[in-house]
Protein backbone atom coordinates (compact mmCIF):
# COMPACT_ATOMS: atom_id res chain seq x y z
CA UNK A 1 0.00 0.00 0.00
CA UNK A 2 1.05 3.37 -0.85
CA UNK A 3 1.93 6.26 1.74
CA UNK A 4 -0.88 9.01 2.07
CA UNK A 5 1.01 12.45 0.97
CA UNK A 6 1.61 14.74 3.53
CA UNK A 7 0.01 17.83 1.42
CA UNK A 8 -3.58 15.54 1.40
CA UNK A 9 -3.28 14.35 4.86
CA UNK A 10 -2.74 18.03 5.89
CA UNK A 11 -5.85 19.05 3.40
CA UNK A 12 -7.61 16.38 4.60
CA UNK A 13 -7.85 17.10 8.89
CA UNK A 14 -7.97 20.67 7.69
CA UNK A 15 -10.81 19.99 6.13
CA UNK A 16 -12.21 18.65 9.15
CA UNK A 17 -11.05 21.45 11.59
CA UNK A 18 -9.78 24.28 10.17
CA UNK A 19 -9.19 26.45 13.14
CA UNK A 20 -6.52 26.08 15.64
CA UNK A 21 -6.28 23.47 18.14
CA UNK A 22 -5.51 24.32 22.43
CA UNK A 23 -2.54 22.29 23.68
CA UNK A 24 -5.38 20.59 25.69
CA UNK A 25 -7.54 19.89 22.79
CA UNK A 26 -4.14 18.80 21.00
CA UNK A 27 -3.56 16.16 23.19
CA UNK A 28 -6.72 14.74 24.44
CA UNK A 29 -7.22 13.90 20.23
CA UNK A 30 -3.76 12.62 20.13
CA UNK A 31 -4.97 10.31 22.96
CA UNK A 32 -8.27 9.34 21.42
CA UNK A 33 -6.40 7.98 18.12
CA UNK A 34 -3.97 6.44 20.47
CA UNK A 35 -6.72 4.18 22.22
CA UNK A 36 -7.97 3.34 18.15
CA UNK A 37 -4.13 2.54 17.46
CA UNK A 38 -4.52 -0.28 20.46
CA UNK A 39 -8.09 -1.14 19.53
CA UNK A 40 -6.85 -4.51 17.52
CA UNK A 41 -4.50 -5.59 20.19
CA UNK A 42 -1.62 -5.41 17.32
CA UNK A 43 1.36 -3.37 16.56
CA UNK A 44 1.18 -2.20 13.40
CA UNK A 45 4.05 -0.34 11.95
CA UNK A 46 1.88 1.44 9.15
CA UNK A 47 -0.88 2.22 12.51
CA UNK A 48 2.34 3.77 14.56
CA UNK A 49 4.10 5.67 11.56
CA UNK A 50 0.25 6.81 10.81
CA UNK A 51 -0.64 7.58 14.23
CA UNK A 52 3.12 9.94 14.55
CA UNK A 53 2.47 11.62 11.41
CA UNK A 54 -1.29 12.30 12.66
CA UNK A 55 0.99 13.72 16.13
CA UNK A 56 3.19 16.06 14.55
CA UNK A 57 0.07 17.72 12.55
CA UNK A 58 -1.61 18.15 15.97
CA UNK A 59 1.23 19.14 17.31
CA UNK A 60 0.96 22.08 14.00
CA UNK A 61 -2.42 23.43 14.38
CA UNK A 62 -1.99 23.45 18.12
CA UNK A 63 1.24 25.61 17.89
CA UNK A 64 2.82 23.42 20.33
CA UNK A 65 6.36 22.70 19.80
CA UNK A 66 5.67 18.91 20.23
CA UNK A 67 2.91 16.48 21.86
CA UNK A 68 3.81 14.14 24.50
CA UNK A 69 3.32 10.32 23.06
CA UNK A 70 2.70 8.64 26.53
CA UNK A 71 1.10 5.39 27.29
CA UNK A 72 -1.60 6.12 28.93
CA UNK A 73 -4.45 7.38 27.08
CA UNK A 74 -7.47 8.67 29.14
CA UNK A 75 -11.33 8.42 28.19
CA UNK A 76 -11.65 12.08 27.17
CA UNK A 77 -15.06 13.31 28.24
CA UNK A 78 -16.51 15.16 24.85
CA UNK A 79 -17.34 18.25 26.95
CA UNK A 80 -13.46 19.49 27.12
CA UNK A 81 -13.39 19.60 23.44
CA UNK A 82 -15.11 21.69 20.93
CA UNK A 83 -17.08 20.52 18.31
CA UNK A 84 -14.50 20.78 15.28
CA UNK A 85 -11.87 18.80 17.53
CA UNK A 86 -14.27 16.49 18.63
CA UNK A 87 -15.32 15.64 14.78
CA UNK A 88 -11.32 15.74 14.52
CA UNK A 89 -10.44 13.25 17.02
CA UNK A 90 -13.00 10.80 15.24
CA UNK A 91 -11.60 11.72 11.68
CA UNK A 92 -7.65 10.81 13.27
CA UNK A 93 -9.63 7.39 14.77
CA UNK A 94 -10.83 6.05 12.26
CA UNK A 95 -7.85 7.40 9.92
CA UNK A 96 -5.36 5.31 12.54
CA UNK A 97 -7.68 2.15 12.41
CA UNK A 98 -8.49 2.76 8.22
CA UNK A 99 -5.06 2.63 6.83
CA UNK A 100 -5.27 -0.42 6.47
CA UNK A 101 -8.05 -0.08 4.27
CA UNK A 102 -9.70 -2.90 6.57
CA UNK A 103 -11.35 -2.37 10.09
CA UNK A 104 -11.64 -5.58 12.06
CA UNK A 105 -14.29 -6.51 14.72
CA UNK A 106 -12.78 -4.39 17.55
CA UNK A 107 -12.21 -1.50 15.27
CA UNK A 108 -15.75 -1.39 14.33
CA UNK A 109 -16.59 -1.57 17.87
CA UNK A 110 -14.30 1.10 18.94
CA UNK A 111 -15.46 3.58 16.20
CA UNK A 112 -19.29 2.89 17.00
CA UNK A 113 -18.49 3.87 20.74
CA UNK A 114 -16.06 7.13 20.11
CA UNK A 115 -18.75 8.86 17.62
CA UNK A 116 -21.27 8.58 20.41
CA UNK A 117 -18.68 9.20 23.49
CA UNK A 118 -17.68 12.22 21.09
CA UNK A 119 -21.68 13.40 20.40
CA UNK A 120 -21.55 13.31 17.05
CA UNK A 121 -24.79 12.62 14.83
CA UNK A 122 -24.76 9.27 12.49
CA UNK A 123 -24.80 10.98 9.70
CA UNK A 124 -22.14 13.32 10.40
CA UNK A 125 -19.86 10.86 11.36
CA UNK A 126 -21.18 9.01 7.61
CA UNK A 127 -19.38 12.11 6.26
CA UNK A 128 -16.02 11.67 8.50
CA UNK A 129 -15.86 8.41 7.03
CA UNK A 130 -15.90 8.68 3.96
CA UNK A 131 -13.46 12.10 3.56
CA UNK A 132 -11.22 9.48 5.51
CA UNK A 133 -11.84 6.16 2.98
CA UNK A 134 -11.22 8.74 0.36
CA UNK A 135 -8.11 9.51 1.23
CA UNK A 136 -6.77 6.71 2.27
CA UNK A 137 -7.89 4.87 -0.66
CA UNK A 138 -6.15 7.84 -2.49
CA UNK A 139 -2.94 6.59 -2.05
CA UNK A 140 -3.54 2.63 -2.60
Amino acid sequence: MAEIDNYDLRATLRSVHAGALTADEAKAILDITRRAAAADHKTDIAEMTMLLRIKDLLAQMADEVALPVSGNFERVPASALSRGARELAFACAYLVMDQDLTLVGEERVLANKLAVELGLDSAHVQELITTIERLVRSAS
